[in-house]
């Protein structure tokens, strides 16, 4: 019987021929439950990207809309601006006598437009238009008063000068009525609306052309 070498002794194996596995072994539960970990994490920041994308997106989109209703806003207001610089000259054309209601009947008008301007006026911009109309507004008004002020002393004195044209009239035809009627002029004159300085000259220069 032939002997068996020692080199292939049936008690010891043969390594040579055992598959070698490298890596985590798949039955290791904890390194399964790793490998999840960091898929969900993967996943998770994945959605937080898409997310914060999202919403840059929609910031965008915001920001866009709010600059387009800036400038229709804008453009409003000019609008807005002409209708009033309108109607100040139409009034001022036709300010009625001695000008009187001017300033009142401006500002109210001015007022209502302005309720309806802000009517379309977006939320985020209410704040910013209710001052700008409260100030377009004092800047009107005063405007209004300064001509109802001037109209008002234009008017006085063009209807005191034409009194004043008829007593010279009167004296040149009625000479014996001279001192009567200067007098009348100085009554007239002392009974207007001028200030006292400019009464004082009246008086003087109607008494030496009379």
């Amino acid at each position: 019987m032939a002997k068996i070498p020692l080199s292939e002794k049936l008690d010891e194996p043969n390594v040579s021929a055992v598959p070698v596995t490298t890596g985590v072994p798949k039955y290791d539960e904890s390194a399964l439950i790793g490998a999840s970990a960091r898929a969900e994490a993967h996943n998770t920041k994945a959605l937080t990207n898409l997310g914060n994308s999202i919403e840059d997106f929609g910031l965008a989109i915001q920001k866009r809309q709010d600059t387009e209703d800036e400038y229709e806003m804008e453009k409003r207001f000019v609008d807005f601006d002409v209708q009033q610089e309108k109607r100040l000259i139409d009034m001022q054309n036709n300010p009625g006598k001695d000008a009187k209601g001017f300033t009142s009947g401006f500002v109210g008008a001015y007022n209502a437009d302005g309720k309806e301007f802000f009517k379309g006026v977006p939320p985020r911009l209410k704040a910013k238009y209710d001052e700008a109309l409260v100030r377009r507004r004092g800047g009107y008004e005063s405007r209004a008063y300064r001509f109802e002020v001037s109209e008002r002393d234009r008017q006085h004195r063009e209807d005191l000068d034409s009194k004043l044209i008829d007593l010279r009239n009167i004296t040149a035809v009625s000479p014996d009525s001279y001192r009567e009627n200067v007098a009348r002029g100085v009554s007239i004159i002392g009974a207007s609306h001028l200030p006292p300085a400019d009464k004082d000259k009246a008086m003087k220069a109607f008494a030496q052309g009379v």
